[in-house]
């Protein structure tokens, strides 16, 4: 017999099966009937059942309302409804370690198959019951709505803060990092948004969507992003600040030179110049927002910002001196940008002298003379002019102004010509000078004394007479200063040239004029008597000389003269003697006697070799010796000249 209990608890189906088909026919057919009843009874009533599994909400819905879950896709965007998403929805106290199961009904005979959900599921409703098996027997099915949600918030990662210069040129950077980067468990899901603000500088307006890249202006500009989650309508914001610097200063597109200049000329002292210049062309990648002229120096002026524009004209009068003016430009950001040039007035102009005379005559007849000579001199600046003077030659003069740093150049003059340069200087080094000629003349002539004289001619057959050889003693009041001749054509010449043709002539008339200081001549006349007194050069050389067969030969004079020559001329060149015979034969001294024209003799010798070049005639006799008689102990004879000599 088999003994089945149950322990008070209803059997699950699939035990209940196996206990009908494996062990009910095992028993009898009595046995079978009863125990089929018994397990009926026991197992499927809704009473038996209900008492024996239950199963219960963890959160109880509103009476009348289904459970209520929500189902979360997930990091992945992926879930998958199956019954472990009801763990810890549900409850079993009798039915301890059952097992959850999902139905498509409430009667629980239809399963609810494990079913996936995507992120294109989301806010879907799904209508599920849940069971709970356990050891033994099956719970009822109660009534689950689950809805597909994401409840996961996008990753964003926001901008960070933006701190650029400016693009070269311009007031504004191009951004491009201005992007959030954003992750979602379901792409699309979120939308990002943002809008622009300022905070200082120039405005960058704008809304937009994702990215807020672009140009933004020099300044400081809050982006203000909004990230909004579309399937839970959360909203997460961010504000990334974005800093564009001007780094650019301004800069000149013209620039003004440094200038000298002129001073127009008084009144004295208030010299001054103009000049008209461009105010310089400036340039800035923004706006330049100060602009001003600043003079110092010699020249005091300030031309605040908003008093001219750039490439307007100017004309500025300036002092005397340098002045240094100073443009400074700033776009407000970066430090002030200077140009600075000058203007130096000079005053170039020279002093000017009063149109006095430049040509002062004093006569006296005392040698010396009382001299009045003042002058002065203006200055186009200056109201006072510092005056020098020089005078040449000075010995004698005796000054009123021995400093001679005035324009006083008065005081006793001798007897003469000066020059006296008077220089003006003003403050600024220009100087002018006036020259003026003085002469003081005296008006009695000297008293002129002369000598006659005589010269001689040099070896050239020359001489050369200064005038003063034939002064005597003249004489003047004040001073002789020279001595001329006046003769033979001759007019006003200190020296007078004589040479042989003089000799003739002599003695030569001249007159003699002596001046003093002031031209006073007085003349006297002279006689100049020219001799030569100069030897003549002889110049000898050697002579030959052959004898003839007759025995005597002969040379002339101009053979042993060897181009003697006189300072005036040689008048004769004879020597001696002239004749030789075969007495003569070898050398003979000549003398040649050389005369000038006016007879200065001079003389020199010379060799005369004389040569016998005739071959004799010979005549001659015979001659015999005895050889018996005469032969000498060696057996010669001698035979001599002599021997055959016929005369």
């Amino acid at each position: 017999m088999v003994n089945l209990n149950t322990h008070g608890r209803c059997l699950r189906p699939n035990l209940f099966s196996e206990l009908a088909f494996k062990v009910l026919p095992r028993v009898s057919g009595a046995l079978k009937g009863g125990l089929m009843a018994t397990l009926f009874l026991c197992c499927f009533s809704q009473e038996a059942l209900l008492a024996q599994c239950n199963i219960a909400y963890v959160t109880p819905p509103s009476p009348g309302q289904p459970g209520m879950l929500n189902l979360s896709l997930g990091f992945t965007g992926n879930v998958t409804l199956n019954s472990n998403v009801f763990i810890g929805q549900v409850s079993s106290p009798n039915c301890p370690g059952g097992t959850i199961e999902l139905w498509q009904n409430s009667l629980g005979t239809i399963p609810y198959l494990p079913t996936n959900f995507s992120c294109a599921d989301e806010g879907t409703v799904v209508t599920v019951w849940v069971s709970i098996e356990g050891p033994l027997s099956q719970s009822n099915a109660i009534e689950f709505d689950v809805t597909i949600v994401d409840d996961v918030a996008p990753v964003v990662i926001w901008p960070s803060d933006v701190n650029l210069t400016a693009a070269a040129g311009q007031c504004a950077q191009n951004v491009t990092s201005l992007t959030p980067s954003v992750t979602d468990n379901c792409p699309g899901s979120y939308l990002v948004s943002w809008v622009r603000s300022l905070v200082s500088g120039n405005p960058t307006p704008g809304v937009g969507l994702v990215t807020a890249n672009g140009t933004y202006n020099v300044g400081v500009t809050n982006v203000n992003f909004t990230l909004t989650d579309l399937n839970t309508g959360n909203t997460f914001m961010h504000t990334t600040v974005v800093t564009i610097t001007d780094n650019q200063p301004p800069t000149y597109v013209s620039t003004i030179s440094n200038a000298a200049l002129s001073a127009n000329g008084g009144p004295a002292p208030g010299c001054t110049a103009d000049r008209t210049w461009l105010h310089p062309f400036n340039s800035d990648n923004c706006a330049v927002t100060s602009y001003t002229l600043q003079l110092t120096g010699a020249t005091s002026v300030f031309y605040p910002n908003g008093s001219f524009i750039e490439g307007d004209p100017i004309t500025q009068t300036f002092n005397l001196g340098t002045t240094t003016c100073t443009y400074l430009i700033s776009d407000g950001v970066n430090p002030p940008v200077p140009q600075v040039f000058t203007v130096t007035v000079n005053d170039n102009t020279d002093p000017v002298f009063a149109p006095d005379p430049t040509i002062v005559n004093v006569a006296t007849v005392t040698c010396t003379a009382p001299v009045t000579l003042i002058r002065s001199a203006t200055d186009n600046c200056d109201s006072s002019v510092g005056i020098s003077f020089t005078v040449s030659p000075s010995a004698g003069v005796v000054l009123n102004n021995p400093a001679q740093n005035t324009g006083d150049a008065g005081g006793t003059y001798p007897v003469g010509v000066y020059t006296i340069v008077f220089t003006a200087v003003d403050n600024f080094s220009n100087d002018a000078t006036h020259t003026v000629t003085l002469t003081v003349s005296d008006n009695i002539p000297p008293v002129a004394i002369c000598a006659d004289i005589t010269v001689q001619l040099d070896a050239n057959g020359q001489v050369v007479v200064d005038a003063q050889q034939l002064n005597n003693g003249s004489t003047d009041n004040c001073n002789v200063i020279d001595y001329f001749f006046f003769t033979g054509g001759f007019n006003g010449v200190s020296t007078l040239p004589f040479d042989c043709s003089d000799i003739a002539t002599s003695p030569n008339a001249v007159t003699i004029y002596v001046t003093d200081g002031t031209n006073n001549s007085g003349t006297c006349n002279a006689n100049v008597t020219v001799e030569d007194n100069v030897l003549p050069t002889a110049q000898c050389q050697p002579v030959s000389v052959s004898l003839p067969p007759a025995g005597t030969g002969t040379i002339t004079s101009a053979q042993v003269n060897n181009s003697s020559f006189d300072n005036c001329g040689v008048m004769s060149a004879i020597a001696a003697p002239l004749a030789f015979t075969c007495a003569n034969v070898g050398a003979n001294i000549v003398t040649l006697t050389v005369t000038d024209v006016n007879g200065n003799v001079n003389t020199c010798s010379a060799t005369v070799t004389v040569m016998d070049v005739t071959v004799p005639d010979a005549a001659g006799s015979a001659y015999i010796a005895t050889l018996s008689n005469t032969l000498n102990g060696g057996g010669t004879y001698t035979v001599t000249p002599a021997n055959v000599n016929a005369g």
